[in-house]
């Protein structure tokens, strides 16, 4: 395995109540929803198949706070919205990172429908922290890392509350003070670990956890690596899809799940387009299932740009036409960094 090839982590720190269920208030909604067992299960299953994903006891969000540090960080770049923190000697990193942070909203409320900001999701903001060395990251850069996200679902809310991104150093160790960094692949694989980390927040938060959530790892992970426009995953080839499908349920985690799921998600695109990916992917939030999410979309085209005929889409035919297109290497050619994946020849 090629720990540094590209391998995000989530971290899903679950609390557990010693009652039945977990009560869940859904974020846009004041009725309380109890947490159904396939969902534990999902969240569970997730935390059991990444080494990188611990499960830990938190409080209730109305006790956490941003705290005042991070350790291995110095320097603050803050704002409304974000609380960047950074080695002491790259205030240009953390500007642009604050920047980043900033760009990514629109695209992320585009796809989902939806973004945590801090009115709408308990008042906090987002932190992001970079280190000054993989030694001060600790347990928040697991080996083979280049991102990571904490989450907490708390006994009291329900919520899948966010505490924080941390981005493994070995993506901008080389950059300079000022923040004058030639590497382009460097921005770029930097950026791209960012968005796919913000999408995770968005996608987590926005989740209605009360409709018994059963999402595969191909679709957490894949739906994050197509928001981080994560081109340079292509550098994978892949020949054929053998060995690989497009399933509702995926129990063991694969670090095929990125390409796989990344480029399932860009041949959706090819497929149907980009108003019905971005449909699809806002119903995933609310579906307990893909195939629920896909009918959802399928069924909300006359405003979202779904299937023209109307006809329901199937998981079964999205995987071949996924097959086909890897087949024929539409996802063999790496776009320069910074260029979007086009879908010639799909």
């Amino acid at each position: 395995m090629n720990h540094f090839k590209g391998i995000f982590g989530s971290v899903v720190l679950l609390a557990f109540c010693a009652s039945s269920g977990v009560t869940n208030y859904y974020a846009r909604h004041d009725l309380p929803i109890r947490l159904p067992k396939e969902t534990l299960d999902f969240l569970k299953n997730l935390t059991g198949n990444l080494k990188d994903i611990n499960i830990d006891l938190k409080k209730p969000p109305t006790d956490w706070l941003n705290p005042p540090v991070a350790p291995g960080t110095s320097g603050v770049a803050e704002d409304d919205l974000f609380i960047v923190r950074y080695p002491s000697d790259k205030a240009g990193l953390g500007a642009y990172i604050l920047k980043e942070a900033h760009n990514n909203i629109a695209l992320l409320e585009d796809l989902f429908g939806w973004y945590p900001l801090p009115h709408k999701y308990f008042n906090r903001r987002l932190e992001i922290n970079l280190y000054e060395s993989e030694g001060a990251c600790g347990e928040n850069c697991p080996k083979g890392t280049l991102g990571l996200i904490n989450l907490a679902i708390s006994p009291s809310h329900g919520h899948a509350f966010i505490e924080g991104i941390h981005l493994n150093p070995i993506l901008y160790s080389n950059w300079s003070k000022d923040g004058s960094q030639k590497d382009e692949l460097a921005f770029h694989r930097l950026a791209t670990v960012l968005r796919h980390e913000m999408a995770h927040a968005a996608y987590f938060s926005g989740l209605s956890m009360g409709n018994q959530i059963r999402h595969p790892h191909w679709v957490v992970e894949g739906i994050a690596e197509y928001a981080g426009e994560s081109t340079w995953r292509l550098e994978e080839k892949h020949n054929s899809a053998q060995g690989m499908s497009l399933q509702e349920t995926s129990n063991t985690q694969s670090y095929n799940d990125y390409w796989m799921g990344y480029t399932a998600h860009l041949g959706l695109e090819c497929w149907k387009g980009k108003k019905f990916m971005d449909s699809y992917a806002s119903k995933l939030l609310a579906s307990p299932s893909v195939s629920a999410a896909l009918k959802a979309a399928t069924s909300g085209n006359d405003k979202q740009g779904g299937a023209a005929d109307n006809k329901v889409i199937t998981l079964n035919e999205w995987d071949l036409a996924w097959r086909g297109m890897v087949d024929k290497g539409i996802f063999n050619k790496v776009p320069p960094p910074g260029t979007k994946f086009t879908c010639a020849g799909s």
